[in-house]
């Protein structure tokens, strides 16, 4: 046992100095030369291992923000706002609809054909007032009664509110007989589309 003191005795010395040493030098170079060594240029910056990492994270990050961009611009339909406007061309009418829903109106009111005549329709989109005039002709005497038919039925229709009823009058002409001529205005309940 005393010979193997004696060899730890003479070994341990040589061997600390050795590990003092060498652990010096690791940590000099860790601190001095390994950082000069190691680094690397980025967009022009020097940047050392330990601060790659974290510049991946954000090169990543900002990858999927431009990604999240460009589908945006891409793909709309992930877009709320594209959404958005999709619901409001589904609710808005068209004034072609309006005008077919009125001669639709005018259609089922008389039995006979071409009672009521549209001669002119305008809109007002900031208002979203729609303008009717038109004649009530080729029922005779009935002319007026057809009118208040005509215009209860206008509105009766969903999109109209704040009808304006115009006023009943009955006229003779030699050309078209007894007729009623009218003019009345009414608001959307839902702003056209593309106004």
């Amino acid at each position: 046992m005393s010979q193997s003191h004696t060899l730890f005795g003479r070994i341990a010395e040589p061997l600390l100095l050795f590990s003092l040493a060498l652990s010096g030098l690791l940590l000099l170079s860790s601190i001095f030369l390994l950082p000069r060594l190691t680094r690397f240029a980025v967009e022009g910056t020097n940047v050392s291992p330990v601060d790659i990492a974290a510049h991946v994270r954000q090169l990543r990050a900002d990858l999927s923000s431009l990604e999240s961009k460009r589908n945006h611009l891409v793909l709309p339909e992930l877009d709320p706002a594209y959404n958005m406007l999709k619901e409001q061309k589904r609710t808005s009418m068209n004034l072609s609809d309006v005008r077919t829903e009125l001669l639709q109106a005018a259609a089922k009111l008389s039995n006979a054909d071409h009672a009521v005549f549209l001669t002119h329709f305008s809109s007002e989109t900031t208002t979203h007032t729609i303008t009717v005039t038109g004649d009530v002709r080729n029922v005779g005497t009935r002319s007026m009664t057809v009118l208040a038919g005509y215009v209860d039925a206008v509105a009766a229709l969903p999109f109209v509110t704040h009808l304006e009823r115009p006023a009943f009058t009955r006229e003779g002409d030699e050309k078209t007989g007894l007729h009623s001529p009218f003019m009345f205005h009414f608001i959307l309940t839902t702003a056209l589309a593309g106004s």
